[in-house]
């Protein structure tokens, strides 16, 4: 397992593929082309075997810092790689001097991030066909 930056071309399309193949189905995507998007943003990555099976993505938002896109595909789900990620990139934060990180979780995984001590900052709102919460944490 690696934990990687995204920083070139072949990378940036590879995490709009990687978004698109698990999101497809969730959100009726016929099409998912952000590559633009994650230049500008710091994108990291879990490879294994050469292939991409987390990735997560930080913008700047609002005077914080906000995680825009976070996934994993399903097989490694429960493989806890998406913890070592999450891990990663809240320490990366702390140590580039950050003291706050947003997010918008889908309303049924709140209690995932709750564990992070991410708190609801927000009400319900609809995003494509689900609901999501604003939630942000400390660090």
């Amino acid at each position: 397992m690696k934990i990687l930056q995204a920083s070139t071309e072949s990378e940036y399309q590879e995490i709009t593929q990687f978004f698109w193949k698990i999101w497809k189905e969730e959100f009726n995507l016929e099409r998912f082309d952000r590559i633009n998007e994650y230049k500008q943003w710091t994108v990291f990555y879990i490879e294994i075997n050469s292939k991409i099976v987390s990735v997560i993505n930080i913008r700047d938002f609002r005077n914080t810092k906000h995680i825009w896109r976070f996934g994993t595909i399903k097989e490694y789900r429960w493989k806890w790689y998406w913890w070592k990620l999450m891990n990663y990139t809240l320490n990366y934060l702390q140590n580039n001097w950050e003291t706050k990180v947003s997010l918008d979780a889908d309303h049924k995984r709140t209690a995932l991030y709750e564990k992070y001590w991410f708190k609801q900052v927000g009400e319900k709102i609809a995003v494509w066909n689900t609901y999501w919460i604003k939630m942000i944490k400390d660090i």
